[in-house]
């Protein structure tokens, strides 16, 4: 249920605004106004921010009109996992804020801001929305990447069947979305008449509340979404755009703009020179802009480029919570015909040197750092050789003749577990010392006195075993074995499967004493 409702009859565009700012979000503001001033008050509504607005049914084109529209879009867009689920008999559907919701198939990812919107009383029995399934966006925020328009479009491209041949009906589509197409790729707009396949509109009128009027009008042409796109691309969808020429023919375009931006935005503009398309569309807002709804850095970067004499920009007049949608195409392309109509003139030599100097910064960049890793890795292997040369003629030196002292060995002759560990004990070390006391408890104890094995701790950072340390290259939690005669290290043997087993105590105790066993039977000698 609305929190509130107000009304308006006939009202003035000041008006309309007016309460919009006035109300409270998920109000619900119903209006009246004759039939032929529908479509302007649909286009201001939409342009002010209303979002699931819809149309009582009426008879004859001469009638009054009544609407309801929700001011429901508030705040940023936050991730809280939620989905939404078409649930109409449209292959997709477009709502206010420019997403497009498909039926069938998987829910489409939405943020907890249009999850909200979904939930007005318009959207019931036609959309289904999880609930949250991440923390409160209060406490934990995340910020939703929107900019999957241009991505759904082509979903829908691949999702139309066959067009329906015969005859053709007129009915008048109420909303509450802004657009359905129909699964043969007819176009239905909210708060117009529209030409639909006969065989699909008694489905129509039931499922998404359409209605035939008493009109003596001829049957407009149908809307194809195929030939709509294959002439204006996928910006006939999100409807007007503002011509802006943000770059003048005499600004001289600085290259080096392209060397600081995403790799995501060379790549689509390296799609857009090669698949010979006029623009592309971003949904999003600069970060720069404080308040701005979806912050992109994508849409950033590609401002940047903008302001460099790379592209010139359109961009939708928007409400301010709104997702904003932003055309983009390249420097002295964009343009309108003698009636306003948008029009682009690609500049195929300026686009060939733009595909030039991505490639060719791409390519230099990657033998730049082939060859820093090639050297790097050189002398990182002439740095290894060294200290394993060094180390090799290193003598162990006092610690190695009084390591036993060290260990406090009560024999000349001793087997030895030692445990390196680090000043600071961590998980993965007191799991070793744990498991590997069990072993000589378990297995060894029985051994004679002067054969026992006996378990040591060592802290690899003391002074006292610098060398030694260096020498076996102790560098983590590292299990040794070691044999002492007459009281001098003879022999050690690294434990290196105790990396892999230290969290598994059945797996660590059986490879310790298998290893341990062989040890002392003298078998790695």
């Amino acid at each position: 249920m609305p929190s509130k409702e107000y009304f308006l009859n006939n009202p003035s565009l000041p008006a309309v605004e007016e309460m919009y700012r006035s109300i409270a979000v998920k109000s619900e503001l119903q209006l009246s106004v004759t039939f032929t001033k529908l479509p302007d008050l649909l286009k201001n509504l939409e342009q002010i921010g209303y979002v699931a607005i819809e149309i009582a049914p009426f008879q004859v084109a001469d009638s009054t009109v009544v609407l309801r529209a929700y001011k429901g879009k508030h705040g940023p867009c936050y991730d809280t996992g939620r989905t939404a689920f078409y649930k109409g008999v449209a292959c997709a559907a477009l709502d206010d804020d420019q997403h497009i919701l498909f039926s069938g198939g998987t829910p489409a990812k939405v943020c907890e801001k249009t999850a909200q919107v979904y939930q007005l009383l318009p959207y019931q029995n036609k959309i289904e929305v999880s609930d949250t399934v991440q923390h409160d966006p209060a406490t934990m925020p995340k910020r939703f990447d929107c900019d999957t328009f241009e991505n759904d479009v082509q979903q829908i491209k691949g999702a139309l069947g066959k067009s329906v041949h015969g005859e053709h009906t007129l009915i008048f589509y109420p909303g509450p979305f802004k657009m359905l197409i129909l699964k043969d790729g007819t176009l239905m707009r909210r708060g117009q008449l529209n030409a639909v396949p006969a065989s699909l509109a008694d489905e129509l009128i039931k499922k998404e509340s359409c209605f035939k009027l008493k009109s003596g009008s001829p049957l407009p042409p149908r809307l194809d979404f195929l030939k709509a796109y294959s002439a204006g691309g996928s910006a006939f969808l999100l409807g007007d755009f503002a011509i802006q020429l943000m770059i003048e023919e005499t600004v001289v375009t600085d290259f080096m703009t392209l060397d600081n931006i995403t790799p995501k935005l060379k790549n689509r503009l390296v799609s857009v020179i090669k698949e010979n398309k006029d623009y592309f569309i971003l949904i999003g807002s600069d970060p720069i802009v404080k308040l701005g709804c979806c912050p992109s850095e994508e849409v950033g970067c590609a401002n940047l480029l903008v302001a460099g004499g790379v592209l010139g920009k359109q961009e939708q007049e928007l409400p301010d919570d709104a997702c904003p949608s932003t055309l983009y195409t390249f420097k002295g392309e964009l343009g309108h015909d003698n009636q306003g109509v948008n029009c682009y003139i690609p500049d195929q030599a300026f686009r060939k040197e733009i595909l030039g100097r991505i490639e060719h910064r791409s390519r230099h960049l990657s033998m730049f750092l082939v060859k820093w890793i090639l050297l790097l890795f050189v002398l990182f292997s002439l740095l290894f050789s060294f200290i394993k040369l060094y180390r090799q003629e290193m003598p162990l030196g006092r610690t190695s003749i009084e390591l036993n002292k060290l260990l406090k060995l009560e024999h000349a002759n001793q087997f030895a577990v030692l445990l390196f560990h680090a000043s600071i004990r961590c998980a993965q070390c007191r799991n070793m010392e744990k498991f590997s006391k069990l072993t000589l408890e378990e297995y060894f104890r029985e051994n004679e006195k002067t054969n026992t094995p006996v378990f040591r701790l060592i802290n690899r950072n003391a002074v006292e075993y610098k060398n030694l340390v260096e020498k076996w290259d102790i560098f983590t939690s590292t299990i040794a074995l070691a044999e002492f005669r007459n009281g001098k290290l003879y022999r050690h043997e690294i434990v290196k499967e105790a990396w892999d087993t230290y969290n598994a105590k059945e797996l660590f105790i059986e490879m310790l004493r298998q290893k341990l066993t062989s040890f002392m039977e003298g078998k790695n000698e």
